[in-house]
């Protein structure tokens, strides 16, 4: 197997696409495991609780008080960040194999 001598630039170019990469997957599986499914509320005899739903699955989360009320929030708040983030390093990495390709990096297609 024949090795690619890079130049410093050529290595910045692949350690930034590699940490860009890394980003986007850290904040995927934040989104995947924190923020799957949905949480909503629901009135059951007169009250309301907070429902979270994971797989299809609607598990009570309590009734409805300032504690359950932050909790609501700070999923939705954090759901939308990482939603955010993941389409950012996205947009970013669909950069990368331009210009990768252009300093002939590891021959990247794209």
């Amino acid at each position: 197997m024949a090795y690619l001598e890079l130049d410093d630039e050529q290595a910045r170019q692949l350690i930034n696409a590699e940490q860009v990469f890394d980003a986007y997957r850290a904040a995927r599986s934040t989104l995947r495991d924190r923020f799957t499914g949905s949480m909503a509320w629901k009135s059951v005899d007169g009250r309301s609780y907070l429902y979270r739903n994971k797989k299809g699955v609607w598990k009570s989360l309590g009734p409805r008080s300032a504690e359950t009320e932050a909790l609501h929030q700070r999923f939705i708040e954090g759901r939308e960040r990482a939603r955010e983030r993941s389409s950012s390093l996205a947009r970013r990495l669909e950069l990368f194999p331009q210009t990768l390709r252009r300093i002939s990096v590891c021959g990247v297609d794209g």
